[in-house]
């Protein structure tokens, strides 16, 4: 599939379409408008010819859907009850995913121990948005005693749920009204039928619950509001809320993303229409200085965008940065594959390694991505592959020879282990990249390398060493290791001094 105008002529034509369809609240809602490509895959069936069709079944779903939804939340709001947020406090808006829940309380997997060091007077929050809703369950069972993390719906009252859901029910469809052309043919019926599917299927949902949750936060006036910036439609609606109110608001990005992530590369009109509309926060944080000019080079945001910090790692370093662990030369016959986010790519990737390496002297542990508790592949896997959890840190490179991936960012994480990384390539595909500024050694392979390195396996020639201190220099220059307090506070607590 040819990707050459991704990034260009087809970025610029989503972002016309929700220009024209500025004020309108169920278009700043909808993943479609806010490129999030991942979700819908829209450039993919405009270039296959493939308008998804079948969507009766949906049509007559969504009734039972939104009221669902609506049960859900009701019982939600009776089992954690109702909280009151710290006036002029700090809010982190959130994610409870698995790992917030593995432990024996409750943790912010995102922004870690960043909430409680900026404030020694526990004027600091963190609002958690479940992936899944079964999480709750484990949520609550572990949320003992005084604790500054709660579940975002917490703020919401009974009749603002009940007027979400409504409001949702009867002005969530976006629908274009021009037509647009791409590529020489006319994609509108390609446009609204996704719009329609964002609607029908609740993709929407989330930015309209936001809608509600954000202006319950701003009514508490806190000083400020930070969010795990991924540009997505929900956080615009956030960012326009709180901006309105007089709230500054920080966006942090969390551990990476790769070039197919349309959200994170706007262009000139989405910063004009962002300038214009309050849809973006006051200040962009990454976690190192190749995020900060892979987004400044490649996209065009009407903030500054700052290097601040990885939060989420836990590595050994120093006052260089990360240490990198020197590589094993021995031959273990062992590799792992850490899975991105899109689960609309898991069978292939598993298919394609089970030609490879299936029943083979070569042993494959299949790491999911950690937003997923479990995984139902529907597949029988061979008896040399495995699904693993957690790694060891400290035993990794004396048990893994390689590790494959793809849009995930253990790949790069697996080099400071002293173990080499590639990525994959989905049927060819290499715009899924997350190595930026990476010349080490051929970082993309495909299915007939696969093959070749499965060979230097069981013959034991695969070179498994690298250069500690170019590998040293690249890591350090994509995540930066000790992050800027003072920085951070500066933006956070208006306290500028500080710089």
């Amino acid at each position: 599939m040819d990707y050459s105008d991704y990034h260009t002529s087809y970025n610029e034509l989503l972002s016309q379409v929700a220009d024209d369809l500025s004020g309108s609240f169920a278009a700043l809602s909808s993943p479609t408008l806010s490129k999030q490509e991942t979700v819908t895959h829209l450039y993919k069936r405009v270039l296959s010819d493939n308008l998804e069709g079948g969507l009766w079944l949906d049509i007559i779903l969504f009734p039972p859907k939104i009221f669902y939804s609506f049960l859900r939340m009701i019982f939600m709001f009776f089992l954690l009850g109702k909280i009151t947020l710290p006036k002029g406090g700090v809010v982190f808006r959130s994610w409870l995913e698995p790992k917030c829940v593995n432990s024996d309380e409750v943790l912010d997997e995102h922004f870690r121990k960043l909430p409680d060091m900026i404030s020694s007077s526990n004027n600091a929050i963190s609002l958690l948005h479940p992936y899944d809703y079964k999480l709750i369950a484990s949520y609550y069972k572990k949320k003992k005693g005084k604790n500054n993390k709660f579940i975002t719906i917490s703020v919401l009252g009974f009749f603002q749920i009940v007027k979400l859901h409504i409001d949702y029910a009867f002005t969530g469809l976006a629908k274009a009204q021009k037509q647009y052309f791409f590529r020489g043919k006319n994609i509108t019926k390609f446009i609204n039928r996704s719009l329609l599917i964002d609607f029908l299927r609740l993709r929407s949902f989330t930015a309209y619950q936001e809608k509600y949750t954000a202006k319950k936060i701003a009514s508490f006036s806190p000083k400020s509001y930070v969010y795990v910036f991924e540009n997505q439609s929900w956080e615009k609606v956030a960012c326009n809320v709180m901006r309105r109110a007089g709230v500054k608001v920080i966006g942090v990005q969390g551990s990476g993303f790769s070039p197919i992530f349309l959200n994170f590369l706007p262009t000139k009109l989405d910063a004009i229409m962002a300038a214009r509309n309050q849809l973006s926060p006051d200040v962009i944080f990454t976690v190192g200085d190749s995020f900060t000019k892979m987004m400044n080079e490649n996209g065009c945001y009407a903030v500054p965008i700052l290097s601040f910090g990885a939060l989420r790692f836990e590595y050994r370093k120093d006052k260089q940065g990360y240490i990198i662990q020197q590589p094993i030369k021995k031959i273990y016959k062992k590799v792992l594959y850490a899975f991105p986010v899109h689960l609309s790519q898991y069978k292939e990737i598993i298919k394609d390694l089970i030609n490879v390496f299936g029943e083979s002297d070569v042993v494959v542990d299949l790491k999911f991505h950690p937003q997923y508790k479990s995984v139902n592949l529907g597949l029988n896997l061979p008896s040399n592959f495995n699904i693993v959890g957690c790694v060891d840190q400290r035993t990794f490179r004396f048990t893994y020879d390689f590790v494959l991936f793809n849009d995930n960012s253990f790949g790069l994480e697996s080099l400071i282990l002293g173990v080499r990384s590639y990525q994959y390539a989905v049927n060819d595909f290499g715009i899924d990249d997350r190595f930026f500024y990476f010349n080490l050694w051929e970082k993309f392979i495909k299915k007939d390398d696969l093959a070749q390195l499965r060979l230097q396996l069981s013959n034991s020639s695969l070179d498994k060493n690298f250069d500690i201190n170019e590998v040293r220099s690249f890591i350090n220059s994509t995540y930066k290791s000790h992050y800027d307090l003072d920085l951070f506070k500066a933006w956070t607590l208006y306290d500028f001094a500080a710089l």
